[in-house]
């Protein structure tokens, strides 16, 4: 619960502690080991392109002046 609230709301962790009544520390290691749990178990969910693919779908002048770089963003819904 505490992980998903985090993640959707961007409630800081200061706050949750507050809530769930554990320690701002306890909140953190919690957080970060769910993370990780959940990057692990979700891992086949990302497919990541091929260098080519990327390549080939870049913008000619991106292509010449800055090579490959992706893009990372958030998305609320």
């Amino acid at each position: 619960m505490l992980v998903l609230i985090h993640l959707r709301l961007n409630v800081p962790l200061q706050d949750l502690h507050t809530v769930f009544l554990k320690s701002v520390l306890r909140v953190s290691r919690i957080f970060n080991r769910w993370i990780d749990v959940i990057g692990f178990r979700l891992d086949f969910l990302l497919q990541w392109p091929e260098c080519e693919e990327l390549t080939k779908t870049l913008p000619l002048v991106s292509r010449q002046n800055f090579g490959l770089r992706i893009d990372c963003f958030d998305t609320y819904y």
